[in-house]
């Protein structure tokens, strides 16, 4: 059959690609109960690479539109693993990410 593998079409992710993430989003919310605080209080000790992480982490933490349960870091997960196993080209994967249905313009 030419074109798309009509199997794939709809169907959920797979168990084990949402446990994997649920594994991901349970792994980042221990981490950033542990290290980060929610004040946004800038303590003297605290120097402007800890600010800007923090500032990363929050952005990161944002849904990618309203009523997304995707955050920015889901997307850019999915984007780095769909790199890794299809090997594109940096031109090909550049081309994928201005796509108008990823651009933000």
């Amino acid at each position: 059959m030419n074109g798309m593998d009509p199997t794939f079409h709809g169907e959920e992710p797979s168990s084990s690609v949402q446990d994997e993430y649920r594994e991901m989003l349970e792994t980042y919310f221990m981490y950033r109960d542990a290290f980060l605080h929610d004040d946004d209080v800038v303590e003297p000790t605290q120097d402007r690479e800890e600010l800007n992480f923090k500032i990363l982490v929050d952005d990161a933490e944002l849904s990618l539109y309203t009523g997304c349960s995707y955050t920015k870091m889901s997307a850019i997960v999915v984007l780095y693993k769909y790199k890794a196993r299809h090997s594109p080209t940096d031109i090909a994967f550049e081309g994928l990410l201005h796509l108008s249905w990823f651009s933000t313009t």
